[in-house]
C-alpha cells in the first residue's frame, strides 16, 4: 500500500498500520510475559500451547518489513523452544538433587512437571534412582526398628530410636504424596504402604521382651534395673506415642508401674529375716547391696528401706547370738553353728558389728564338740 502513496494516503494507511504494529508488539510482548510465567509456574502444556500459537504467528512478521529483529515471532518461537527443549534436563537435574537430599515434597511437585515429557529419556533414569531411594529407607527403617535393645545400656538405643523416627516421619510424608506413589513400582508401593504394621509387630515384640526382662528382674531382686527398664520402656512408648498406641500392653505396664510404685513395702514383706536357715538362699547380704546400689542412683525411696532391714537384721541377729550363748542344752552347738554360718551372708556393716560375736562364737565351736540329736 506504501507504493501507492495516494491510495494509502487518503486511507490513512500510516495512522492504520501504526495500531495494526502497536496491536503486534502489545501481543508480542503479553505472549512472552505468559510464556515465562507459565515456565516460572511449571504450566509446561500452557507453555506447548503458546509455542504453536507464536509459530502461526510467524507469518505476521513479513507484513512488518521494518520490525527489528527482537520483535519478530519467527525468533522468538526459536528461542522459545529451545528453552523448552532444555527443561527436561534441567528438571531431571533438579529431581536428582531433591531424590539425594531425600526431598520427596519437592519430588512430587517436579514429577508433576515431568508429565508432559513422558517419552523423555530421564524418566527411567528417574524412576530406578528414587525406587532405589525408597528400598533403602525401607530396609533401613526395619532395622532401627529391630535394632533397639532391650538392655537398656545398649549404647545405640537413642540414637537408632532418634533414626527411626526420622525414617518414619520421611514415609509418613512419602505416602502423602500421590505422584510418587502412582509413579514408581506397585511393589514398593505395597511396601510402603505396609510397612508401619510390620514395623508394629517389631515393636510390639521388643515390649514384651523389655516387661518380660522387668519380671526378672523382680526375680533377682535388681532393684536398680527394675526401675531403669521400666523408665526405658515408658520413654520408648512417649517417643513413639505419635505414631503407635500399643493398647495390648497397657495394662501390663499399668500393672507393673503399680508393682514397681508398692516394691518397698513388698521388700519388706517378703524378707524378715527371722529364719537364719534362710541366709543361704535368701542372702540379707546381697539383697542390702542391691538396695544400697539403687538408692546410690537417685531412687531415694529405697534408702529407708534398706535402713529398716539393717536395723531388723541387727536386731534379729543380736537376739539369735544372746540365746545361743546362754542355751545350756545339748544342741547348742549345732546352734551357734547356723549363727555363725549366717554370719557370712550379713551385710559387711553388720559383719563389723558382729565380728567379736562371731570370733566369740567359733572360739566356743572349737571348745565343744558337736553330738548330734540321735547320741541322745
Amino acid at each position: 500500500m506504501e507504493e501507492n502513496s495516494l491510495v494509502f494516503k487518503y486511507l490513512h494507511g500510516r495512522k492504520k498500520l501504526d495500531i495494526c504494529k502497536r496491536k503486534f508488539l502489545h501481543y508480542y510482548d503479553l505472549i512472552l510475559i505468559e510464556i515465562e510465567q507459565d515456565k516460572i509456574n511449571e504450566n509446561y502444556e500452557d507453555v506447548q500451547k503458546k509455542l504453536d500459537i507464536i509459530q502461526s504467528l510467524i507469518c505476521l512478521d513479513e507484513f512488518f518489513i521494518k520490525l527489528s529483529e527482537n520483535n519478530k515471532f519467527e525468533n522468538l518461537f526459536k528461542k522459545s523452544q529451545s528453552d523448552f527443549l532444555k527443561i527436561p534436563e534441567q528438571t531431571y537435574k533438579i529431581i536428582l538433587d531433591a531424590i539425594s537430599k531425600q526431598d520427596f515434597i519437592l519430588i512430587s511437585f517436579k514429577l508433576s512437571s515431568m508429565e508432559i515429557f513422558a517419552k523423555s529419556k530421564f524418566i527411567f533414569h528417574i524412576k530406578t534412582s528414587l525406587e532405589n531411594i525408597l528400598e533403602s529407607i525401607i530396609k533401613d527403617t526395619k532395622n532401627y526398628a529391630n535394632s533397639l535393645n532391650e538392655n537398656i545400656r545398649y549404647e545405640q538405643n537413642k540414637e537408632n530410636l532418634r533414626k527411626y523416627i526420622e525414617n518414619h516421619n520421611r514415609i509418613q510424608t512419602i505416602l502423602q504424596q500421590t505422584k510418587i506413589l502412582n509413579f514408581i513400582d506397585k511393589n514398593i508401593r505395597i511396601l510402603l504402604e505396609n510397612l508401619f504394621g510390620e514395623i508394629e509387630k517389631i515393636l510390639m515384640k521388643k515390649f514384651f521382651n523389655i516387661l518380660q526382662s522387668i519380671e526378672n528382674f523382680f526375680n533377682q531382686n535388681n532393684f536398680l534395673f527394675i526401675e531403669k527398664t521400666m523408665e526405658y520402656l515408658i520413654d520408648l512408648l512417649k517417643e513413639l506415642n505419635d505414631y503407635y498406641k500399643f493398647e495390648s500392653i497397657q495394662d501390663d505396664i499399668i500393672q507393673l508401674k503399680t508393682r514397681i510404685s508398692q516394691l518397698p513395702n513388698e521388700i519388706l514383706q517378703k524378707y524378715d529375716f527371722t529364719d537364719l536357715n534362710k541366709y543361704v538362699n535368701e542372702s540379707p547380704k546381697d539383697v542390702c547391696e542391691q538396695l544400697k546400689l539403687v538408692s546410690s542412683n537417685g531412687y531415694s525411696k529405697y534408702t529407708q528401706i534398706y535402713r529398716q532391714i539393717i536395723e531388723k537384721l541387727r536386731k534379729n541377729f543380736s537376739s539369735e547370738i544372746n540365746y545361743g550363748k546362754n542355751i545350756t542344752s545339748f544342741n547348742r552347738s549345732m546352734k551357734l553353728t547356723i549363727i555363725r554360718d549366717a554370719s557370712y551372708y550379713l551385710p559387711d556393716e553388720l559383719q563389723n558389728i558382729f565380728r567379736n560375736d562371731i570370733e566369740e562364737i567359733s572360739q566356743i565351736l572349737r571348745k565343744e564338740v558337736y553330738m548330734p540329736d540321735y547320741f541322745y
